[in-house]
């Protein structure tokens, strides 16, 4: 069986058959009319990491508007390009390579963008986000979206999670340069977050909760995600201001009882404290080892709710689904 997560318009349906099991967790989201310009604030938009996870499907949600967009991916040069980036080259993007990760080079490279939209993963936000943010200056770039697709990392106390260290320090510099800039808070991705490698074996009927799993945290689409990047582009608000979505914000004891509805059947669940994920991220000798124990520690802590506020109605989102 394969669990399919929807986004678009879902009901809460659990439907089971021979081949599939489809727990509708998520989503805000139908799409509304709502209150924003006629055309897009910035059209020259360049996306960091545009190739892979979330950034592929950002790349695709501006590109679905290239009326209104020119889209530049920058991706490191290949001896053999990615599939991706050939699709998104065929699909009318530009392809920016580079070779280093010289403030030089990308400074050249980013000349003519007038909006640096940045999906790169964890390992790569520092130095390289940062070193970004500085070519981005250099080369006249007007508006920065960083890399802050997650938890509120900025705005709460999250001193304690070193995975996070690129993003402070990228905002620091953000703040340095001059730029303007958007932080976009949603929350865990929905469509990645409930499998083995958190702890979420539901295939072979065993869910590791963090914490006593009482405690709500938000959960967004990343499909959802990428289109709210591209509104946030026709939002006056936006500029130097914190958009925070989420799709559904729920207990993980509220996410097992729906697996085990669509399931028919229990799981065999067992609880983790944030007490025992904060001894063992002190036991990792480099604290970026233990991403994942922090990622289950800020679940385990509630940390992962982004709101209240939230901006939905301002982005087009209906509010969030509860169980």
């Amino acid at each position: 069986k394969k669990l399919h997560f929807c986004s678009l318009k879902c009901n809460w349906l659990s439907v089971t058959s021979s081949d599939c099991v489809n727990v509708s967790l998520n989503v805000s989201v139908q799409f509304r009319s709502f209150c924003i310009m006629s055309a897009p604030i910035y059209r020259k938009v360049l996306i960091a990491g545009g190739s892979g996870g979330l950034g592929l499907k950002i790349s695709q949600a501006f590109l679905a508007k290239k009326n209104d967009f020119e889209v530049s991916i920058l991706t490191r040069k290949a001896e053999k390009p990615k599939p991706e980036i050939e699709t998104l080259k065929s699909s009318g993007a530009t392809i920016v390579e580079y070779t280093s990760e010289s403030v030089d080079e990308l400074s050249s490279l980013l000349k003519g963008s007038e909006v640096v939209v940045s999906a790169l993963g964890a390992a790569a936000l520092y130095p390289f986000q940062v070193t970004l943010v500085e070519a981005a200056k250099n080369a006249g770039v007007k508006h920065f979206i960083p890399s802050e697709f997650g938890v509120a990392s900025l705005d709460k106390d999250f001193k304690d999670i070193a995975l996070f260290t690129g993003k402070f320090a990228t905002f620091d510099a953000i703040k340095k340069a001059g730029l303007d800039w958007t932080l976009i808070y949603t929350g865990y991705f929905v469509d990645t977050t409930f499998e083995a490698w958190i702890g979420f074996d539901w295939r072979n009927g065993k869910v590791l909760v963090p914490g006593d799993g009482s405690l709500k945290n938000s959960w967004t689409h990343r499909d959802d995600v990428a289109k709210v990047v591209v509104n946030s582009l026709y939002w006056p608000g936006s500029k130097n201001g914190v958009i925070r979505i989420s799709g559904s914000d729920l207990t993980y004891n509220e996410i097992v009882a729906l697996f085990e509805a669509a399931l028919g059947k229990k799981l065999e669940v067992s609880y983790k404290s944030a007490e025992k994920f904060a001894e063992e991220i002190k036991a990792y000798p480099n604290p970026y080892a233990s991403w994942l124990e922090q990622l289950q520690l800020i679940l385990a802590q509630g940390r992962g709710l982004v709101g209240p506020p939230l901006n939905n109605t301002e982005l087009g989102l209906s509010a969030p689904i509860k169980a």
